[in-house]
């Protein structure tokens, strides 16, 4: 056959996608998952299946990673700017009616850095309009909300290092309950070649098996960091907090801190602590809760290695470096 007639083997025929797909649409309680090579394409597809063309517009938090303001400059998506909630960093749904599109919604609802967002109230004001919401749940596997487990309805996008931090930002899975819509995604993800690979389908399935262990670890630690902030209160840092409550699946523990770079660096040099410091984007900063937000955070390691006492030993860090 010649060249030119040659089509690209869908990835999606891979025994180790196929698999992958079942597997994680299982775990999270979802009808159908789709693996693609990484977190844009996700969106990509997602905004794709959800109508969204290019030069059309999205609503998405006004506080977020850079990728997802990427993804909508690449694919010439216009934003709507929702406010955010003081105590998670989420979308605030009491300030989302602004900055809704004026046609058929589609708002790109964050679960920050493992926190539930408020998705039921999202997806009832989105609903009435005939729109629909896109979960980013980069980090957030695992997570509960009180109606479930974060993934189980709508259109909802996770990240494959949510399996294995090793993984950055490569491969992404979107879970999807509706059939149409992931048909539609699923077709569109073939046309533009944007399957998983054979390898980092292993590479998921692998984490796929030791998720239940590494989730219930992250939970200890983090439960471990919410007991001594309790107790301690410490001046100068403020952890963040799902609101309402739901269990998180953090990846790191996020709190806010002044001078977070040079809190970082100390911990890092002096006592041994390797904390995240997230690069944010700030498209619209006019309130100065989103600026000082974006300038404070800092993520404090969770993984599966951890112990009791090394959590500890991150309060005590925290305790004498901003004493």
């Amino acid at each position: 056959m010649p060249r030119s007639y040659e089509r690209k083997r869908p990835a999606s025929t891979d025994p180790l996608a196929r698999r992958l797909e079942q597997e994680f649409a299982r775990y999270v309680g979802a009808e159908h998952a789709i693996a693609m090579l990484n977190m844009g394409c996700g969106l990509e597809i997602a905004l794709e299946a959800c109508g969204v063309a290019p030069s059309g517009c999205a609503t998405v938090s006004s506080l977020a990673w850079p990728w997802v303001y990427e993804t909508l400059q690449r694919r010439n998506v216009q934003a709507h700017y929702a406010p955010i909630r003081e105590t998670d960093l989420n979308l605030d749904p009491d300030g989302l009616m602004e900055a809704l599109a004026p046609r058929t919604p589609v708002v790109i609802l964050p679960h920050f850095a493992g926190l539930p967002g408020p998705r039921q109230r999202v997806a009832q004001i989105v609903a009435e309009r005939g729109g629909h919401v896109i979960e980013e749940a980069a980090l957030a596997l695992g997570a509960q909300t009180l109606q479930g487990q974060v993934g189980a309805h709508g259109v909802c996008l996770f990240a494959l290092h949510g399996l294995d931090r090793r993984l950055a930002c490569r491969g992404s899975i979107l879970v999807v309950d509706d059939a149409e819509l992931a048909e539609r995604a699923r077709t569109a993800c073939r046309r533009r070649e944007l399957e998983i690979s054979p390898e980092l389908a292993a590479v998921g399935l692998a984490g796929m098996r030791r998720e239940p262990g590494f989730l219930k670890k992250r939970q200890e630690i983090g439960r471990v960091y919410d007991r001594e902030f309790r107790a301690r209160q410490l001046v100068g840092l403020r952890p963040l907090q799902s609101d309402p409550p739901a269990a998180a699946s953090r990846l790191y523990y996020p709190v806010l801190v002044k001078q977070r770079r040079r809190v970082a660096q100390i911990l890092s040099e002096d006592w041994d602590v390797e904390v995240d410091v997230p690069r944010l984007v700030l498209p619209r900063s006019s309130a100065s809760r989103w600026v000082s937000a974006a300038a404070c955070l800092i993520g404090l390691p969770i993984h599966s290695e951890m112990e009791v006492s090394d959590a500890e030993r991150v309060v005590d860090a925290l305790v004498h470096v901003l004493g």
